[in-house]
């Protein structure tokens, strides 16, 4: 079994978060009212703390069967894989970038879904592909390399 670390930093998260809310609020119609209304900011740090456990949680349900171990701490997320052995782990910088993308998509659909309902399914297909992605690498293998020894001599 190969041990995999992955982390998804909290600070990086939320200021995604807060970057993409700020843009739908500035490149609207009367952008002005928008962006009081749509843009995260420091007051909403109750929400983002609810939306982001909520997050870690869907995150350990998707790491499944593989999660050895996982932890939240004010800094970030942080899950410690078992992997089977065929499992490449060059895949792991890959996986931990889908983590991050899929913690700013749940976050930003889950304020959508208040502030800007008819946002919400855009950031909410991009979390479910994320989701999809995740899956995918976890259950990837490596295809096992014949033995010399069983192929035909060359000629």
């Amino acid at each position: 079994m190969k041990t995999i670390l992955l982390q998804v930093n909290r600070t990086e998260t939320d200021e995604g978060v807060a970057l993409v809310t700020a843009y739908h609020g500035v490149k609207t119609d009367n952008a002005g009212a928008h962006y009081d209304r749509v843009a995260v900011v420091q007051a909403d740090g109750l929400w983002l703390n609810m939306a982001w456990n909520e997050c870690c949680d869907k995150t350990d349900l998707i790491l499944g069967e593989y999660l050895a171990s996982s932890s939240r701490t004010a800094t970030g997320y942080q899950a410690c894989l078992r992997m089977p052995d065929n499992w490449d782990e060059r895949w792991a910088t890959s996986l931990e970038s889908h983590l991050r993308s899929l913690f700013m998509a749940w976050i930003t659909a889950k304020w959508m879904s208040v502030v800007m309902p008819e946002q919400e399914n855009h950031y909410a297909t991009e979390a479910s592909c994320l989701v999809d992605g995740c899956r995918q690498i976890i259950h990837s293998r490596r295809r096992p390399q014949p033995f010399s020894s069983f192929l035909p001599p060359r000629s």
